[in-house]
């Protein structure tokens, strides 16, 4: 399910330092053009797009893209498409699927066709960065987790559910004075060999794995995975 009323409050919600961080880490990545699945509210296009820089976003929930393009971000295009079925005739130096947007992919089919369109969707020496939620977050963390937040306009509560070891279910209400709105989203968290197996059958020749922005960690919240298309 994407992100419908709610992505009024996304930003709100997100930690902009989080992006800033993601910025950081993508630096040391020569890049001239980006495409980013799963791009929310674009956030992270409005640190690396300028005029040296091309951006497009692709994101499921028009509410997300909406609020994108009212961003007016430079040298931006955003565009409203399932991540795992989207292709076009560009290629792009750094293709970016981050936030835990492959989570939302619910069989291990989705996330190899997603892979696949990343694949293609790069130039011969590009690089493809994508996230996920660590098993260890799941198992540890996100088990009845639980967050409230009640601002002078609005209540928010946010819980997490662990269906089982490889499936989180998100139940997101908010209220306000005209309105009260209630979204429930699936994530489901693949084992890391199970995605970097599947990134090295599309083609990608080469995988490093971080955490949290470090050095890789059995019990970090998330891994980041810099693929390689070239050699």
């Amino acid at each position: 399910m994407s992100y419908q009323e709610f992505a009024v409050y996304y930003d709100f919600l997100m930690d902009p330092s989080f992006y800033e961080e993601y910025e950081r880490f993508i630096r040391n990545i020569k890049y001239n053009s980006v495409i980013e699945l799963g791009c929310g509210t674009g956030n992270l296009a409005a640190l690396i797009a300028n005029e040296n820089v091309s951006y497009t976003g692709v994101d499921l929930s028009s509410d997300m893209i909406d609020i994108a393009i009212e961003k007016n971000i430079i040298n931006s295009t955003f565009i409203v498409n399932d991540m795992s079925i989207y292709t076009n005739e560009k290629s792009y130096d750094l293709c970016l699927c981050i936030c835990d947007s492959i989570n939302y992919l619910h069989s291990k089919e989705l996330v190899e066709k997603t892979f696949q369109n990343a694949f293609c969707l790069l130039e011969e020496n590009g690089t493809f960065v994508c996230d996920t939620h660590s098993l260890f977050k799941v198992n540890n963390v996100f088990d009845n987790y639980a967050q409230e937040i009640n601002e002078e306009d609005f209540y928010l509560n946010w819980r997490v559910k662990k269906i089982d070891s490889h499936r989180i279910k998100h139940f997101v209400m908010i209220e306000t004075e005209d309105a009260r709105i209630e979204e429930i989203h699936d994530q489901y968290i693949f084992d890391l060999d199970f995605y970097k197996q599947s990134l090295l059958q599309v083609g990608f020749k080469s995988i490093k794995v971080y955490t949290d922005f470090l050095d890789y960690n059995e019990q970090g919240l998330r891994h980041i995975l810099v693929c390689r298309k070239g050699e």
